[in-house]
C-alpha cells in the first residue's frame, strides 16, 4: 500500500515522502498545511471556488494535455442509491461488532439445539450482514480470531472442569478482540469502548451463571438403578392384589403392594426395586400416624 501511494504521488508531482509516511505511520495534516507540504494542489472553500480555481489548469491524460474550462460549468448532483445508503448504514464498527456476536451466538445455539430454528435464522442473517459490512471496513484479522477464541473458551469451560479459568480467559480475549477488530490506522473510529464493555460483561455474566449451574449439577450425587426410583410417588393403574401395575415417572411398572391390596387410583410411594418389579406402599400409610396424633391427644 505504501509503495502504491508513493507511486501515485510521484505521478501527480506531489510530496511522495509525506504520502508514504501517512500510510506507514498514520500521520495527517490540516488543509492549509497540506498545501504547504505539496500534498494537495490548493484549498477551496466551496464548490464554486473550486471550479474557479480549476479553470485554466493543465491536466495530462493518455499522453495528451487538456485545459480545464470549469468557470461556468454546470453542477449535476448524483445521490446515493438506496443500496448504497444501506451499505453506508451497516458499515459502522459498532453495528458490525454486534452483528458478528449475534451471528456466533445464534448459529452456535442452533447447532447445540437443532430443534430451535429461529436462533439459526437470526444468526445466519446477522452473519451475512456482518460479512457485507466487513468488506467495507478495514478489519483486523487478529481481532476476529480473538473474538472466536473467546466464544470457544466460553463453550469449553462448560464442558471441562476449570472452575471459570477459561471463562476469565474468554473475557480477556473478547475485550482485546473488540479493541483490535477495526484497524484504526486507516479509520479513526473503532468499536465504542462502553458498548464493548457492556457486551463483554453481559456475555460473561450469562456464561458464569450457566457455569455455576453446571458445577452445581456435577456436585450432586449420581443416582442410578434402585436409588433413582426410591421415594418417587405414582398412581395405581391396575389393582394391586398384591401384584398389579402402577404409573411412576411417566411409565407403567409391575408392582407389588406391601401390606395388602390397593385399588386403582391409589397414590403409592416406591420403597424398592426387585428386578423390574417395584415394591410400593400407599402414601396415606406414612401420613396416618400424624393424623392419629390429635385424636389420641383428645382422648
Amino acid at each position: 500500500a505504501a509503495a502504491y501511494a508513493r507511486a501515485l504521488a510521484t505521478l501527480h508531482h506531489h510530496n511522495a515522502d509525506w504520502v508514504e509516511k501517512a500510510v506507514r505511520q498514520s500521520i495527517n495534516a490540516p488543509a492549509d498545511e497540506a498545501v504547504q507540504l505539496g500534498v494537495v494542489d490548493f484549498e477551496s472553500r466551496d464548490i464554486d471556488t473550486l471550479l474557479q480555481d480549476l479553470d485554466g489548469r493543465q491536466v495530462s491524460k493518455g499522453g495528451r494535455s487538456y485545459t480545464l474550462q470549469t468557470a461556468y460549468a454546470g453542477i449535476e448532483r448524483v445521490d446515493m442509491s438506496g443500496f448504497d445508503q444501506f451499505l453506508e448504514a451497516v458499515a459502522d464498527p459498532n453495528l458490525v461488532y454486534l452483528l458478528f456476536l449475534l451471528a456466533i451466538i445464534g448459529i452456535g445455539f442452533w447447532v447445540t439445539h437443532p430443534g430451535l430454528v429461529l436462533p439459526g435464522v437470526v444468526g445466519v442473517i446477522a452473519g451475512l450482514l456482518a460479512a457485507l459490512s466487513l468488506f467495507n471496513l478495514p478489519i483486523n484479522i487478529a481481532g476476529l480470531l480473538l473474538i472466536l477464541l473467546a466464544i470457544l473458551l466460553f463453550i469449553v469451560d462448560l464442558k471441562a472442569v476449570t472452575h471459570g479459568v477459561l471463562t476469565t480467559g474468554g473475557i480477556i480475549a473478547m475485550t482485546l478482540g473488540g479493541l483490535f477488530l477495526i484497524n484504526t490506522g486507516f479509520l479513526s473510529e473503532a468499536v465504542n469502548l462502553p458498548l464493548l464493555l457492556i457486551t463483554v460483561l453481559s456475555i460473561a455474566g450469562i456464561f458464569f451463571f450457566i457455569l455455576q449451574k453446571v458445577i452445581a449439577a456435577r456436585r450432586q450425587p449420581y443416582a442410578a438403578g434402585e436409588e433413582s426410583m426410591v421415594g418417587h410417588v405414582g398412581t395405581v393403574r391396575e389393582s394391586l392384589n398384591p401384584d398389579g401395575m402402577v404409573f411412576v415417572d411417566g411409565a407403567l411398572w409391575q408392582a407389588t403392594a406391601i401390606g395388602g391390596s390397593l385399588p386403582a387410583g391409589t397414590q403409592v410411594r416406591v420403597l424398592g426395586l426387585d428386578g423390574l418389579r417395584l415394591r410400593v406402599e400407599p402414601v396415606q400409610q406414612q401420613q396416618s400416624p400424624l393424623a392419629e396424633g390429635p385424636q389420641a391427644a383428645s382422648s
